[in-house]
């Protein structure tokens, strides 16, 4: 039983040498999403914030806040989403979007939005857009893609 607990305690030990000499790495995670809405004109009344972030064709994080909630002229959201999921190399699509329901409909929002997506290894993506999104009885949803993003280089 020691012999198999020194086994173990000296693998760990070489693998936490080779991670500190750089020739083994561990896997890059996505661990944060932070959204930071802030109201400039036109009240968000009662409908729903969404952000949506796609790493290639897989849906990452879909974050629904507001439903229900009238954000004021000045007011700031901040939101922050840990996750744990592998960075593959692939485009990082942002899609924020305001839906009506049951909670709102026709709806004037203008907002600046800002996303910062983190890594585990300190690299980040953060893109900020000013919107004007519109909802209207023919258009319950109002979508504003902010682009595909990668992350910089290590």
């Amino acid at each position: 039983m020691q012999r198999m607990m020194n086994a173990g305690l000296a693998t760990v030990a070489m693998l936490l040498l080779l991670l500190s000499a750089g020739m083994v790495s561990a896997a890059e995670k996505i661990t944060t999403v932070q959204v930071k809405a802030h109201t400039t004109t036109d009240d968000k009344e009662d409908s729903q914030f969404e952000v949506v972030v796609k790493q290639g064709q897989t849906e990452i994080l879909h974050l629904k806040r507001g439903a229900g909630e009238d954000w004021n002229n000045g007011d700031k959201q901040e939101f922050n989403e840990k996750l744990d999921v592998d960075v593959n190399g692939q485009n990082i699509e942002i899609i924020c979007a305001l839906q009506d329901g049951d909670y709102g409909r026709s709806n004037h929002w203008n907002c600046t939005i800002t996303v910062t997506i983190r890594t585990s290894e300190g690299r980040e993506i953060k893109v900020e857009k000013q919107c004007a999104f519109r909802t209207k009885a023919s258009r319950r949803r109002h979508e504003i893609n902010f682009g595909t993003h990668k992350f910089g280089s290590k």
